[in-house]
């Protein structure tokens, strides 16, 4: 048995672990809905932008598609940034303050700590549904990053078109252009290794969680 002021210990424990418990999913509801705004951010800024190409083309601004395209790169790369802090605190549940208040309760309540691995333990299912391993799910689960990574490749490739398409370019000009759309072409592909290189961390990490 416990003496007395070893149970009252514990106990501080168990409530220390369970503000922090609420403190971290506070936390990741509060990133959650950053990260869904971004989404909302990429959608709203492809409207805005598809509602102006008439005048980007018709005043001759089309490095208007140039700026877009590094902006929605910055999206994609705010978005995966929310990703990783909600992984780990998440984990951070899992690994420590979940078993930590498991264990509490077993040394309060005097049983096997096997009793309470239900307590505490959507971190662990969540996980699994948003980590899937079957391939079908993976374009679902990627929809949101795809979506700024397709807009700003979009972009990029409209503001080298519309250049061509212009009546005149100044010779200066030139090597000038495709700099500019080999800079933005660049961060494509670096947003792209970016994702998956993340998407793959966290698809392990998630294996070895369980």
């Amino acid at each position: 048995m416990i003496e007395a002021k070893g149970l009252e210990q514990i106990k501080l424990e168990l409530t220390a672990r369970l503000e922090e418990y609420k403190a971290l999913r506070s936390e990741i509801v509060a990133t959650l809905s950053s990260a869904y705004l971004t989404t909302n951010l990429t959608l709203t800024a492809a409207g805005i932008l598809l509602a102006g190409v008439p005048f980007i083309i018709h005043y001759k601004t089309p490095f208007l598609f140039l700026l877009a395209s590094y902006g929605f790169y910055f999206i994609a790369w705010t978005q995966l940034r929310y990703e990783q802090v909600v992984f780990n605190m998440s984990n951070h549940i899992i690994s420590v303050v979940a078993p930590g208040v498991r264990h509490a309760l077993g040394l309060i309540i005097d049983v096997p700590i096997n009793r309470f691995a239900d307590i505490l333990s959507w971190e662990e299912s969540g996980r699994r549904s948003n980590h899937p391993k079957m391939a079908w799910s993976h374009p679902i689960e990627a929809a949101r990053y795809i979506l700024p990574l397709f807009a700003g490749f979009v972009t990029a490739v409209s503001y080298i078109a519309n250049r061509l398409q212009m009546c005149r370019v100044e010779w200066w000009e030139t090597p000038l252009m495709w700099l500019s759309f080999a800079s933005s072409f660049a961060l494509f592909l670096y947003s792209l290794f970016l994702t998956l290189k993340t998407r793959s961390q966290l698809r392990g990490s998630s294996d070895k969680t369980y």
